[in-house]
């Protein structure tokens, strides 16, 4: 899936001079093993350079290649803007708006944030069930995660590069399997466990 993240949790995730909440490096870790997709929004790069703490907002600026970027953003007209219903009398609402809109029109599959005034929002433009506060959004990332049963006693769950494929254990199967050890490389640095 492609979550789009605002501003809020950006800068959090970039800024350096702070350690990292923990919550933070877990929504990154289980949206990667989840196979999701964490996206900004261009015009988010404008908000950014309104941060007045200079060393904070050159650090983000310097690490926002590392995201995906909404291709073509939707672009917000103001007929749209009046059938959501949604106030627009500064920069900050406009990005919101933006980020929301992106998430109406399809761009993203949900949007992550811990602002509240977007959280009102949504429910007028009837997507609040696609926008999640950092909990909720980690709640659903740890509902995905499978939980596999333990081996049975005495048997223990080890990664493959952990063995030797040179062992006399896999003479036979290397020599009823042509490519064998290509195969056992390569699943070893899938990290795939036996």
């Amino acid at each position: 899936m492609n979550i789009l993240i605002d501003t809020n949790i950006l800068i959090p995730l970039e800024d350096t001079a702070r350690l990292l909440d923990p919550s933070f490096a877990k929504m990154c870790r289980l949206s990667e093993a989840n196979g999701h997709v964490l996206y900004i929004h261009p015009s988010q790069q404008e908000d950014i350079w309104r941060d007045r703490d200079e060393q904070r907002r050159n650090v983000v600026l310097s690490r926002l290649k590392q995201y995906q970027t909404i291709p073509a953003p939707p672009e917000l007209l103001d007929i749209e803007l009046q059938q959501y219903g949604w106030r627009q009398d500064s920069d900050n609402d406009r990005l919101d708006n933006l980020l929301l809109h992106a998430l109406c029109r399809g761009a993203v599959h949900f949007l992550i944030t811990n602002d509240k005034g977007i959280h009102r929002k949504t429910r007028q433009a009837h997507v609040q069930e696609q926008v999640h506060d950092l909990d909720q959004f980690l709640a659903f990332l740890n509902s995905q995660v499978c939980s596999d049963s333990p081996p049975p006693f005495g048997i223990q769950e080890r990664y493959l590069y952990e063995f030797s494929m040179h062992q006399p254990f896999f003479d036979s199967l290397r020599e009823g399997y042509l490519g064998f050890n290509d195969w056992y490389l390569k699943a070893a640095q899938d990290q795939r466990k036996a």
